[in-house]
């Protein structure tokens, strides 16, 4: 627990360090790509009777391989917002900037729903000059900055294999990092592991009974994923070793020093493997907050709940429950056993992050 909780101060200094850092990225409008559109959009303002137009209301796109012109503008989208035939606007708007000779383009020429723009030379220059002293920080804006982005990714199971499902998160949410970093957020990755619940009294049940710790040490995952497919095959054939493994796992909560034991060593081989495919795909967490993480925090959660008359007490099987919610189903928030269940952590794992990171 000490370990998690030096994540989440790490985190924290990331998130102070990444505000600061963010006041370096450039800004959107000082790309010479926002240049052009912002001397577009004054171009048809003025030409349609100063009608505002906005550098957003500009669609401007690579124009396709066999057309001679650098960028293309659509006109429908500017025509719409004037009230005006588009032909009249493309028209117009492509006379007067070959005739003014604006600062950034060269020439346009009209093609249907679009006109093309030719650039002056010397623009190729500009952007040239841009990357250069811009290096690494090229195409990164600060328009998002001082907003921050908690990204929950891979999330693969302790003692289980990392499914194409797990890897599909994982590179998905790595790109979405990435992206969010670019236009200023600050993000935390978390890596939000399923390392708790009744499944894990089925293993350390399994490890208990048919386990060799030395074929686990050597090949953590595949040996422990199949002492917990052994356990289901038994357990088909004994349904009361599913009551012996809620047992342990309600005495994992409860706080069993020789089971929590167990659990953390799991737990620990198990991530030592995933981090071998994380670092292959260059990929780094800067927390681990698993569902174990929350818990404690998910009794008290519950016990909110009861306060506020938001679920009660089955009185026959001792489960909370909560009947209906904002038009939501009935549902659990705890376990006749008094275990907690994904639904209770998730809502502790969503207080926390709000009362630390935002």
């Amino acid at each position: 627990m000490n370990e998690l909780k030096t994540q989440t101060e790490k985190a924290l200094v990331k998130i102070a360090k990444s505000k600061k850092a963010v006041k370096d990225l450039p800004k959107t409008g000082d790309y010479l790509f926002f240049k052009i559109k912002k001397e577009i959009a004054k171009i048809v303002s003025e030409l349609f009777n100063n009608k505002v137009i906005k550098t957003s209301d500009l669609n401007i796109s690579l124009p396709p391989y066999h057309i001679k012109a650098d960028l293309s503008l659509e006109i429908f989208s500017i025509s719409k917002i004037l009230g005006l035939d588009p032909k009249k606007v493309s028209k117009e708007l492509g006379l007067v900037i070959n005739k003014n000779k604006t600062k950034f383009i060269e020439s346009a020429t009209t093609a249907g729903p679009y006109l093309n723009l030719k650039l002056k030379k010397n623009v190729y220059g500009e952007a040239l000059a841009e990357v250069t002293v811009l290096e690494e920080k090229y195409g990164k804006n600060d328009k998002n900055k001082n907003k921050l982005a908690i990204i929950d990714f891979s999330s693969p199971n302790i003692a289980k294999p990392m499914s194409v499902g797990h890897l599909r998160s994982t590179v998905l949410g790595q790109a979405l990092a990435n992206i969010y970093e670019a236009t200023g957020y600050v993000v935390v990755r978390d890596n939000h592991i399923g390392d708790w619940g009744t499944q894990f009294g089925k293993l350390i049940y399994a490890y208990q009974t048919w386990g060799d710790e030395k074929a686990v040490a050597k090949n953590p995952i595949a040996e422990l994923n199949k002492l917990y497919i052994k356990f289901n095959e038994e357990a088909n054939k004994d349904p009361e070793l599913d009551d012996k493994a809620r047992e342990i796992f309600s005495n994992l909560e409860k706080g069993d020093g020789k089971i929590r034991k167990l659990w953390e060593k799991f737990s620990k081989l198990s991530i030592k493997e995933f981090e071998e495919v994380y670092d292959i795909l260059g990929i780094k967490f800067d927390t681990y907050l698993g569902e174990s993480y929350f818990a404690k925090d998910a009794e008290d959660e519950v016990k909110k709940a009861l306060e506020k008359n938001l679920a009660r007490k089955d009185e026959e099987s001792d489960a909370i429950v909560v009947d209906t919610l904002l038009g939501v189903p009935s549902f659990l928030l705890r376990k006749q056993d008094g275990s907690t269940l994904y639904i209770s952590r998730d809502l502790a794992k969503i207080k926390f992050r709000i009362a630390n990171f935002i």
